[in-house]
């Protein structure tokens, strides 16, 4: 903005108009800044939000009585030398800082001092000072008075100690700045701490969620979260509300449409939400994006935290694994395995399975359970049988469990252990009956070897003892 005057231009009028003895003093002349705070741009700001408030500081002071004297030349229109103010006038506002502050406990102002510096009078800042607002999301609608303090100082009173016996008129207003001539002045400064009221206005929605309410989510389940949201400002048109994909959520069915929902009221909205396999049993946050327009038909958008709990995983227990009769290499036998149901949910279609891996197969590896209450314990029968090779020991056989949740949903069980031995046979292996046949094959045809060595040497011996004879 532009200033309401030139002030060098007042400063030589006020000269030409005046009488100017330096020697007379029938009247002093009063004068201080008079400042005043303007907003620029809007004045409203979101509940729940941060926003910027921009105001511009005047100075409307001005000066009474009567010049007529030197020191009160200065005081009414200060001291320039050369382009440069030696001394402020009285209505000039000097080492200017505002500070903005907020008393409401809803209401805060971040970094809310600027400097300003020198403010002479009909001036304004030539640029806004920017105070950002935070406006929290429990304050009500309405409007608040913010705190400006400005801090200055002024000249209160001066006097000159060496001004000229005349004082030159304009249009040669520095004829007696000479290089020769410094002016020495002696001033009494008053320091000024004001305070101006600011009113703003605080408007809109925010929604919160006040209720939450879960069914059976698990880890690695998914469920209904149902969120009650409350609208603690102005009634909101187009609502929507969005799961967004964050911690340990990820949203199936993301968004609702709500419509109109009124200043004061309450909604409730469903989502079916999946559950990380990873997920602890624990409170967890769900964040909801809730959409509008406000009264003055501008898009807002206010983030919903939901507390959402998610329940203990479901697991599985191995209670006892035994077998109809001792098992040994090369035999089969049916193998039950007691399962408990350790959760606190009652489970459907649950199918047991035993991964029979070497040395061992099945030809049955599969059983039926069917309902599973929680705590239940239920017995699986499998078919295994064990290689003729099996080394004596025992083993441990992996067995899981597939089965549907209270919402309908299939799952598959961590892996659990049954324990399986397998005894000394009976009699010989066909491992072991190999490895003699091998060794009896070795040894025989070592023997057949040796036959024939021995034969031919003693031909040979046979023959040089003829010759020799």
């Amino acid at each position: 903005m532009k200033p309401i005057r030139s002030f060098v231009l007042a400063l030589f009028a006020a000269v030409l108009l005046l009488p100017l003895s330096a020697g007379t003093a029938e009247a002093a002349v009063h004068g201080a800044p008079d400042l005043e705070a303007l907003v620029v741009g809007d004045d409203e700001f979101q509940v729940g939000s941060v926003g910027t408030l921009e105001l511009m500081i005047q100075n409307i002071g001005s000066f009474d009585g009567r010049v007529t004297g030197a020191d009160d030349q200065v005081l009414a229109y200060g001291y320039n030398m050369g382009g440069m103010m030696v001394a402020y006038p009285a209505t000039t506002a000097q080492n200017l800082t505002v500070t903005l502050e907020s008393s409401s406990p809803t209401i805060d102002v971040v970094a809310g001092t600027s400097y300003v510096g020198v403010l002479p009078h009909s001036y304004v800042t030539p640029q806004p000072l920017r105070f950002d607002v935070r406006v929290y999301r429990y304050a009500d609608v309405g409007t608040y008075e913010l705190e400006l303090k400005l801090t200055y100082e002024y000249i209160k009173d001066v006097d000159w100690l060496n001004p000229p016996d005349s004082l030159p008129l304009p249009p040669n207003p520095d004829a007696y700045n000479a290089a020769t001539y410094q002016p020495h002045f002696q001033f009494t400064r008053e320091q000024v701490t004001e305070t101006i009221p600011v009113t703003i206005k605080v408007v809109g929605s925010y929604f919160e969620a006040v209720r939450t309410d879960v069914e059976g989510l698990r880890p690695g389940t998914s469920g209904i979260v149902s969120v009650t949201l409350g609208n603690n400002g102005e009634t909101a048109y187009d609502v929507t509300a969005e799961v967004v994909a964050s911690g340990n959520f990820i949203p199936v069915d993301r968004a609702s449409y709500l419509g109109t929902v009124d200043a004061g009221s309450r909604v409730t909205t469903d989502f079916k939400v999946a559950v990380s396999q990873d997920a602890i049993s624990k409170t967890s946050p769900l964040t909801v994006l809730v959409k509008y327009t406000d009264k003055k038909d501008v898009d807002r958008v206010s983030t919903v935290t939901a507390g959402v709990d998610i329940m203990p995983a479901v697991d599985f227990a191995v209670t006892a694994a035994e077998l109809e009769d001792e098992l040994k290499a090369g035999g089969k036998r049916a193998l039950s395995v007691s399962i408990q149901n350790t959760s606190d949910v009652d489970l459907t279609d649950a199918v047991a399975r035993i991964n029979a891996i070497d040395p061992f197969s099945s030809t049955d590896d599969t059983a039926y359970i069917g309902e599973f209450p929680a705590g239940a314990i239920r017995v699986a029968v499998f078919s295994i049988a064990a290689d003729d090779d099996a080394t004596a020991k025992p083993y441990a056989l992996d067995v899981d469990l597939r089965y549907k949740d209270s919402n309908g949903d299939s799952h598959t069980s961590d892996v659990l252990k049954a324990n399986v031995v397998v005894g000394e046979p009976d009699g010989m292996s066909s491992q072991t009956a190999l490895l003699l046949a091998v060794a009896g094959i070795a040894l025989g045809g070592g023997a057949y070897l040796a036959v024939r060595f021995f034969s031919k040497r003693r031909k040979t011996i046979a023959a040089a003892e003829l010759s020799a004879s």
